[in-house]
């Protein structure tokens, strides 16, 4: 019987994961959506990773990332021969980048494995935090096979280029069967500043301070969240951009 591994996107879901799914859980615990990927080779990756994770966010997460972060996606390196490898990623952008690099790191190392994704039913803030454990295992009955993965590794390497023509082509290309994909791959090159941008998430939270007249980032946080849904952004990467904004309006 080929073993069941689960490919988590977060500790939270860890947690909640039912118990009736059995096999080996891995939890991806990177934040690949912001800060530099454009390192080829492996370990110089991770150490560049590690550099500014630590920078940005290391007196507010007690994270080793060589034990919790390096050593799981070692394992994924290493997982048996013809499993079937399960990746529990959400549709938004946060999640969509590290899916891409969870299954383009596994496809390289195991050709024989089945793929399957599981995701929620809807796109929310929430993502798979807002669902029952009955809801959870309907994800998993509901999973998608993925029986090519090339275009998925694709979008990895040529998000790591930033090559935007290339996402943009890739996600047209998966529009049939991954329509997700292709709203993802937009929130990205919306993000990216331009001369006459700051960036979608900047100036959305801009626009959020002052239709709420205020600066309280809990209050902005929670709009964000529900308004752009798609980046599934974290409170401590929007808090970082917000006081990015906050520093630039003094200016």
């Amino acid at each position: 019987m080929a073993l069941n591994i689960h490919i988590l996107n977060g500790d939270a879901l860890r947690e909640r994961f039912p118990g009736k799914l059995t096999g080996k859980q891995l939890v991806c615990r990177e934040c690949f959506v912001e800060g530099p990927v454009d390192e080829l080779d492996l370990q110089p990756f991770y150490r560049t990773r590690e550099k500014h994770l630590n920078t940005h966010y290391g007196h507010l997460v007690q994270l080793n990332y060589t034990t919790q972060v390096k050593a799981v996606f070692d394992k994924m390196t290493i997982l048996p021969k013809e499993s079937q490898i399960h990746f529990w990623f959400e549709e938004d952008l946060f999640c969509q980048v590290n899916f891409w690099f969870c299954l383009a790191l596994v496809a390289k190392h195991n050709s024989k494995s089945k793929l399957f994704l599981v995701r929620p039913p809807l796109l929310t803030p929430f993502g798979f935090g807002g669902l029952t454990t009955e809801e959870l295992q309907q994800c998993h009955s509901n999973r998608i096979r993925i029986s090519n993965p090339k275009p998925f590794i694709d979008l990895w390497h040529s998000y790591q280029k930033q090559d935007l023509t290339r996402l943009k082509d890739i996600a047209n290309g998966l529009r049939e069967g991954f329509p997700f994909v292709e709203k993802a791959v937009n929130a990205h090159i919306e993000s990216l500043p331009t001369a006459d941008s700051k960036g979608r998430p900047k100036e959305r939270l801009l626009q959020i301070m002052s239709q709420l007249k205020t600066e309280n980032f809990g209050k902005i946080f929670q709009e964000f969240c529900s308004s752009e849904a798609i980046y599934g952004f974290g409170d401590l990467y929007v808090k970082r951009l917000y006081d990015e904004l906050l520093e630039e309006n003094k200016g």
